[in-house]
């Protein structure tokens, strides 16, 4: 197989996941599926039912439990989906196959406004917590643009305090900063001795990883008794944008979407909640 070949591919299916969470997992479970195409000499991704077949009955043989290997099997479909709209397969095998459903209940959910207001008090603790989350839940950022803002993109002095954010393929935008965040910034600048990044990795490594940002929200998260990751404060804010009645071109910039489509998606959320036959029967009620 042309290795060349098959990290593009994979890399383009995976940068269409903002979640670093997802990417990781996504990554392994296409490794492994690569590993699986190697060893038993398959030359290339155009594969037909029976290797599928071959596939499924190699993660069966496996330990995985049936989340796993339902979430397997899930990903290599949805990589075929993926080649398929890019013209490099002409069908995708793994529809065809009878995939169990993933229960995906668990003490996850949606980030609501109490939630919020309990974590940017939590956050005061500690001023590095605090700068993520005020990044996380006013800007919505994503982690890698936490992890990545330099000093150079923050314009604190400017009559309009601002910074400039480096998003998915070099897309930049500019957000103003709160006011009342600016001498917080500089505190915590002169307090760490940051230097090219705000927020230094560990050892003094060049900066944080995303992995330790979601560390950091996992654990203030269990303080207040939900399961969180950072992905979800992105939700909030854009969903916020939404709701406040900016339009669609105002979000996708405040955003950083490199599609308008993923902006459309969060409007036909909101509009779709906004109709709903629970509020209009309500309102015909009056309750």
């Amino acid at each position: 197989m042309n290795k060349k070949y098959i990290i593009e591919n994979i890399d383009k299916f995976i940068n269409r996941y903002d979640n670093f969470n997802t990417q990781e997992a996504y990554l392994n479970d296409l490794k492994g599926f690569v590993r699986f195409m190697v060893k038993n000499h398959i030359p290339d991704f155009k594969i037909d039912y029976k290797i599928a077949l071959m596939y499924n009955k190699f993660l069966k043989k496996k330990d995985y439990t049936k989340t796993t290997y339902t979430r397997k099997l899930i990903v290599v479909k949805k990589f075929y989906t993926f080649m398929r709209g890019l013209g490099e397969v002409n069908n995708n095998p793994f529809e065809a196959l009878r995939i169990p459903t993933i229960d995906n209940s668990s003490n996850e959910k949606n980030i609501d406004d109490e939630i919020i207001k309990k974590l940017l008090i939590l956050s005061t603790e500690n001023i590095k917590y605090e700068l993520i989350i005020y990044f996380l839940v006013f800007h919505g950022l994503r982690e890698s643009e936490i992890a990545e803002l330099k000093i150079d993109n923050l314009r604190l002095d400017d009559s309009i305090p601002q910074v400039v954010i480096e998003g998915k393929r070099d897309k930049k935008r500019i957000h103003p900063i709160r006011v009342d965040m600016v001498d917080l910034i500089k505190e915590y600048i002169k307090k760490e001795q940051c230097d090219e990044y705000l927020f230094i990795g560990k050892n003094g490594t060049e900066h944080i990883s995303r992995v330790s940002i979601w560390r950091i929200v996992k654990k203030l998260g269990d303080r207040v008794g939900v399961k969180l990751h950072p992905h979800q404060f992105r939700h909030y804010a854009i969903t916020k944008a939404v709701d406040s009645g900016l339009s669609i071109e105002q979000v996708k910039d405040y955003a950083g979407h490199v599609d308008i489509n993923t902006t459309h998606r969060y409007y036909r959320l909101v509009q779709n909640l906004k109709n709903s036959p629970v509020l209009k029967i309500s309102e015909k009620l009056g309750h």
